[in-house]
């Protein structure tokens, strides 16, 4: 869906929001004509405090939880996003998670631009070293080296786990 009257990137509900109609349902999609960026609404499933630029797992039902730490395992599945907040997300809160075009991700410091990413040492983050024979993260890409941990400009292509295996 695109032109959603009042979307803002980066708001944050309660399901009580949602009850009374002052968001959208949970898995609303929502495509930002100027910039062609691509959001989908979801609601966090798993006890975390969840920040803005965090990479977060997404399920089925529009469930999100925060990258876990270290490699995953050669099968995982999971779509992939990157959480646009203003305010910290916890359980049951609905957010807005970004899965097409430019951002800025959460990375570990030091990670290099244009190289394979997977999960860091410290959930929620990517990091460029990766462990052999586990999954890494396709459709996600820095676009600029990481001084310090944070915030680094990225490029999203609805980001998933690969398989190493073929």
């Amino acid at each position: 869906m695109s032109g959603l009257i009042g979307m803002n990137p980066g708001t944050v509900y309660t399901q009580s929001d949602q009850t009374k109609g002052k968001c959208p349902a949970t898995g609303t999609t929502y495509v930002e004509e100027t910039s062609g960026k691509i959001y989908r609404l979801c609601i966090v499933t798993a006890t975390a405090n969840m920040s803005n630029g965090m990479v977060v797992t997404i399920d089925g039902s529009s469930g999100m939880a925060q990258l876990a730490a270290g490699p995953p395992a050669e099968t995982a599945a999971q779509m992939l996003g990157v959480l646009q907040a203003t305010v910290t997300c916890t359980l049951s809160m609905l957010g807005w998670v970004q899965v097409y075009g430019p951002c800025t991700v959460l990375a570990s410091a030091s990670c290099l631009p244009n190289v394979i990413l997977g999960p860091s040492a410290t959930a929620g983050q990517v990091d460029d070293a990766l462990t052999t024979l586990s999954a890494y993260i396709d459709g996600l890409h820095l676009t600029a080296t990481t001084g310090v941990t944070g915030l680094t400009a990225a490029i999203l292509n609805y980001p998933r786990f690969a398989n190493t295996a073929f």
